[in-house]
């Protein structure tokens, strides 16, 4: 009986020792993680990548965090808001990446804290890449032309270099000061890292004070998207000079008339001004030129506002300078815009030589010159082609020109399937040679193909056929032939 109690009695009081201890083990801290791993995949050289962490204290005792950082690599930071994490509570630590190598950069995040399993290691991978970029370089930025008698010219220049290992794209250059500087272009183009660009300047002096201007060159360098030119001429000018300013439309549909408004220029003296308008840049065979609003279609643009009649598409520049009572001139204000078709086909067709006369046809398959209705000329200029109740798969021939060079376009809103065959008749000659024809397709508003070739009169060109609705063009490579068929629609 004593025996028995005894042994009863001792085996309390081991249970009673052990309490302590398993009491203990549930206070510590316990760091949980929220991911198994960091995964920041592919950063650029030289440029940041970030990737955010959770770290939970799952036990039951504040985890103090003595450290955190990825191994070996000066290239990670890691930042946490607090060292001390209460229990059930949850931080978020960032981790960074600016790398300043190429290549695998994949480590281990290692925390160091009160946790009894200490240390944690998490993997973080991170490969580092390099992207090729541009990198432009002047060979001047100063260009200084010295002495120059009032009323002569001279001529300067500098070069674009590109030492980048991708294309350089210059969008645009521009002038800012006198208008005495001008270039050789103010628009868009591209410098390998071959052959660099040569940039021509001409000098015309006019005033005894001397000029200067700033000239800006606008690209996709990444660290230097636009970098200065000083151009200096007798001394360089202390003059105030007037500023011209140009408000203008981006895109427009052809055929349209295109106003430009110079009323935004102004001079800092507030002299009267002149304006001087150009045109610098229009498809090839565009014959429309800038006319005065005020004035109207065929007078010279001299005020603040100008007009011109767009009848091709394409990209164009108009540029505007102003002068003040002083004769001093700005620098050239451009307006760049360009012409889109809405429907989506269109053919154009221009041609070299004033004298003679060209017709644009546009046919159905099977049909004839003049044949109608399936062939568009002047003389069937808007049929009625596709369904009955619609006119968008109508074509309507927009210009007929009657001498060169042109234009002729036809247009096709929305074309029923099939194919179109385009040609090209040369009408009559009055006198002229043989005769450099170019016929433009626009598919979608984008040019699909501009194709050119030489035609001697009463001659057709089968240009090709325009298949729809695959919207591609099949050119015919065969030479134009002499046409001996009818020369006008026949009689109704």
């Amino acid at each position: 009986m004593t025996r028995t109690t005894l042994f009863f009695l001792g085996s309390s009081f081991a249970i009673a020792c052990s309490s302590p201890d398993v009491s203990l083990k549930a206070l510590d801290p316990d760091l949980t993680l929220g991911d198994e791993q960091i995964d920041l995949g592919e950063v650029i050289i030289n440029e940041t990548a970030s990737a955010t962490l959770a770290i939970i204290n799952a036990g039951r005792s504040d985890l103090d965090i003595e450290s955190m950082e990825v191994v070996d690599s000066a290239d990670f930071t890691v930042d946490f808001p607090s060292s001390v994490v209460a229990p059930g509570e949850e931080i978020e630590v960032t981790i960074s990446l600016t790398p300043t190598t190429v290549g695998d950069l994949s480590s281990d995040l290692l925390i160091v804290s009160d946790d009894p399993e200490n240390p944690h290691y998490i993997p973080v991978l991170a490969t580092s890449i390099d992207i090729p970029e541009p990198d432009i370089e002047l060979s001047h930025t100063e260009l200084d032309f010295g002495v120059v008698a009032a009323g002569d010219a001279q001529v300067g220049y500098f070069e674009i270099a590109n030492v980048g290992r991708a294309q350089l794209d210059v969008s645009s250059v521009e002038l800012n000061g006198s208008g005495a500087f001008s270039l050789m272009t103010s628009g868009g183009f591209s410098v390998t890292d071959e052959v660099p660009y040569t940039m021509i300047v001409n000098y015309q002096s006019a005033v005894e004070t001397g000029d200067s201007t700033t000239l800006a060159i606008h690209s996709n360098d990444p660290d230097e998207a636009t970098v200065f030119v000083e151009l200096l001429a007798n001394g360089g000018g202390a003059v105030n000079y007037p500023e011209a300013d140009i408000d203008c439309p981006s895109i427009v549909n052809p055929p349209d008339t295109v106003s430009f408004d110079g009323s935004g220029s102004s001079d800092p003296g507030g002299s009267p001004l002149t304006y001087q308008w150009d045109l610098v840049e229009a498809p090839d065979g565009f014959e429309s030129e800038l006319y005065d609003l005020t004035g109207g279609e065929g007078t010279a643009p001299v005020t603040e506002t100008a007009g011109l009649l767009v009848d091709l598409a394409g990209d164009y520049e108009v540029q505007l300078r102003v002068r003040n009572e002083e004769e001093v001139l700005s620098a050239p204000a451009s307006c760049r815009f360009t012409s889109v078709p809405e429907n989506a086909l269109l053919v154009e067709l221009v041609w070299d030589e004033t004298d003679a006369d060209l017709d644009l046809h546009l046919a159905q398959e099977g049909y004839e010159l003049f044949q109608v209705p399936g062939d568009v000329s002047y003389c069937n200029d808007n049929p009625d082609w596709g369904a009955s109740s619609s006119v968008a798969d109508d074509p309507l021939l927009e210009y007929d020109s009657t001498s060169g060079p042109g234009p002729e376009s036809i247009v096709l809103p929305s074309p029923a399937d099939g194919d179109y065959y385009i040609r090209v008749h040369y009408y009559t000659d009055n006198g002229a040679n043989d005769v450099e024809a170019t016929v433009n397709i626009w598919i979608q508003g984008e040019l699909f193909t501009s194709r050119t070739e030489l035609i001697d009169t009463a001659r057709v060109w089968e240009v090709g056929y325009v298949r729809w609705p695959a919207e591609v063009f099949v050119p015919n490579t065969s030479a134009p032939e002499i046409y001996e068929g009818a020369r006008t629609c026949p009689p109704e």
